[in-house]
């Protein structure tokens, strides 16, 4: 590097740091980055992953090895499974989710073994409820808006119009729903998805009566709830507000049927199950779909459906259930040893300390910068209470973050999710175009505060 070039890149950085000061004052934070260059690794708020750090590769070990065991001296199951899953892993989960869960919000939280059905995750459970429950081409879905972008793509691959359903700091809001299905007329909406607890972008919660009314307006109206429960036991709302706090209850405990309905006679065998021996004219209308993938690692491709039997029969008389018998058996065996050991609940517990402190130490470092505020939670510049996201938006809102996006990433070596991503309807996307999700969950804890300060350089570096 010349003289020239070195006095280049001084009075560069000098400028961009000015930059900063004028938008942000110096007083709202002690120490303003500049433009980073050269081999600076990029700080990544964009990936939705777990962190490497905590991928559990000890207890993963030790439950192939304890499987690896059964399997050899014969009592791993490895031919064709129940079309639900192998009962021994449902038992244990619904054991699993009844004591994760038993602090709810709700009268009766306890999980139902006759109640789940075994899945690759939540993207396979998406598809599967769509095949079944969706209708196909010219039927609708009501998507949560903001909500999980990818989600959209499994909808509109089986024939489903996507329409938006409007959000605000408790959640959906369900009163918009019957209006939606007034102005379609009847028959037309066959599925309502959402992210109840700690929802991917916004991180908020449905609050409980919400839950109940939409519930209820499933039962009126005929169409079935998806209800994306892959960060509902991802929790740490007690540690922000011990007094206040409680998480509402799981969606499927709310339907009726959940509770009330005789179990279904379970196959055991490879063969056409016999049907439901529960209600003749009605089906329950909640299906909470959610995995691992976030409590343990995605690595596993497996999860489950939590809904009223009715609904679990309905899934397993699926063809290609019926043709090639359960889904992920193995893994399901391999489950089944960390839930059975403890070793599932303890990584849990180790997840909800490390990610509060996570989102505890971003969202003080954003808190920083008055040109950023946290839309969710129930008020403005609320903390997080779970998941792996936060939802930012950025004053003033004249900046769009697509753009922004290649200039943080290209200048400033920071990146992130731009919220136009998390409209489901494409001609509504500029509704977020001064939002942005950020992921607390992937990176280190020691970068998020200097990602957020890049982050703040980047839109100074964009409104000067």
């Amino acid at each position: 590097e010349t003289e020239v070039d070195t006095t280049r890149s001084y009075w560069s950085m000098k400028r961009a740091l000015q930059r900063i000061q004028k938008v942000f004052p110096p007083s709202s934070v002690q120490q303003q980055r500049a433009v980073t260059t050269g081999s600076t690794p990029t700080i990544n708020f964009l990936k939705g992953h777990p962190s490497p750090k905590y991928l559990p590769t000890e207890d993963l070990s030790h439950a192939l090895q304890m499987a690896a065991k059964k399997a050899k001296s014969g009592e791993m199951e490895l031919s064709y499974t129940a079309n639900e899953g192998p009962k021994p892993f449902r038992q244990a989960l619904a054991e699993f989710i009844s004591c994760e869960c038993k602090g709810d919000e709700g009268a009766n939280n306890t999980c139902r073994k006759d109640g789940l059905f075994v899945t690759g995750g939540v993207s396979h459970g998406l598809d599967l409820a769509c095949c079944v429950f969706g209708g196909g081409p010219g039927k609708v879905i009501l998507a949560e808006s903001p909500s999980y972008f990818l989600a959209f793509e499994i909808f509109r691959f089986h024939g489903l119009r996507v329409i938006g359903l409007p959000s605000d700091a408790y959640g959906i809001v369900v009163d918009e729903i019957e209006k939606i299905i007034q102005s379609l007329g009847p028959g037309k909406v066959s599925l309502v998805y959402l992210v109840p607890t700690h929802s991917n972008p916004s991180a908020t919660t449905l609050a409980q009566k919400r839950r109940e009314k939409l519930v209820a307006l499933a039962a009126k109206h005929g169409f079935k709830i998806l209800a994306d429960e892959v960060y509902h036991m991802l929790d740490w709302g007690s540690a922000v507000d011990e007094s206040k706090y409680k998480r509402p209850g799981r969606m499927a405990v709310l339907d009726h049927l959940y509770h009330t309905e005789s179990s279904v006679k379970e196959v055991e065998e490879y063969e056409v199950p016999d049907g439901t021996q529960g209600s003749a004219t009605e089906t329950g209308h909640v299906l909470g779909i959610s995995s691992f993938a976030k409590i343990l690692c995605p690595g596993m491709r497996l999860g489950w459906i939590e809904a009223a039997p009715s609904l679990i029969s309905m899934l397993s008389n699926h063809p290609y259930v019926l043709s090639g018998g359960g889904v992920a058996p193995l893994q399901a065996q391999v489950g089944h040893e960390l839930l059975k050991s403890g070793r599932q609940a303890g990584h849990l517990s180790m997840l909800q300390r490390e990610y509060y402190l996570r989102s505890k130490t971003l969202y003080e470092a954003v808190l920083k910068f008055p040109h950023l505020m946290i839309p969710a939670g129930g008020a403005e510049n609320s903390q997080v209470c779970g998941g792996y996201f936060m939802w930012v938006k950025v004053v003033p809102t004249s900046v769009d973050t697509v753009s922004l996006q290649k200039i943080a990433r290209e200048k400033f070596k920071v990146d992130f999710l731009p919220g136009e991503r998390c409209h489901p309807e494409a001609d509504k996307k500029k509704e977020y175009r001064g939002h942005l999700r950020l992921c607390f969950a992937y990176m280190e804890i020691s970068e998020l505060a200097e990602g957020v300060e890049r982050l703040a350089a980047a839109i100074a570096h964009a409104t000067a």
